[in-house]
């Protein structure tokens, strides 16, 4: 009997233990975080683990990237991209800037610049969910001025897009 507490004691434990240190069960990934930078990151597979000199070159590298996926977040160093990236992963893009009211923030930004007239879109997504923080957004290069900044495929409403505007800098839509 005494060995049966003990073991009912011991699993509890481990699962006390477990929920407490924020380990994920078995099974189970918990979401990874990712980094981009501009001017030192390196598009390689071995990149994006650290910031600066481990990140990835370009977002559209990181999101294409087998080891990211769907619930991660991807960290934009300041620096501008000139890229349209296409995705079908619920991902969260946090630039320099995220969390910080665009009204009275300083400092150095994150810019996701359309890159022509012939790709006037910096995102286009068909993912159930993606969150854009903290990223000036520069559509200009798109035809006719601002363009399309984002942009979801499908006849579904964009339900699971959250974007926090930090400037206007070009349109929604």
């Amino acid at each position: 009997m005494r060995s049966k507490l003990f073991a009912v004691a011991a699993c509890i434990s481990l699962v006390l233990a477990t929920v407490l240190v924020g380990a994920s069960p078995p099974g189970i990934l918990a979401a990874s975080t990712w980094y981009v930078d501009a001017i030192r990151g390196t598009d390689a597979p071995t990149q994006g683990t650290n910031a600066e000199y481990g990140a990835f070159r370009t977002i559209q590298y990181a999101v294409n990237d087998g080891r990211v996926a769907s619930g991660d977040t991807i960290m934009v160093a300041a620096g501008t991209y000139t890229e349209s990236v296409r995705t079908s992963k619920s991902l969260t893009f946090r630039g320099a800037q995220f969390g910080v009211d665009a009204q009275n923030r300083e400092g150095a930004e994150s810019i996701w610049a359309v890159p022509s007239t012939y790709y006037p879109t910096a995102l286009y997504s068909s993912a159930q969910a993606v969150t854009v923080d903290g990223i000036a957004f520069d559509a200009s290069l798109a035809p006719g001025g601002p363009g399309m900044v984002l942009t979801a495929q499908g006849a579904r409403p964009v339900n699971g897009l959250a974007v926090t505007v930090r400037r206007s800098g070009g349109a929604l839509a």
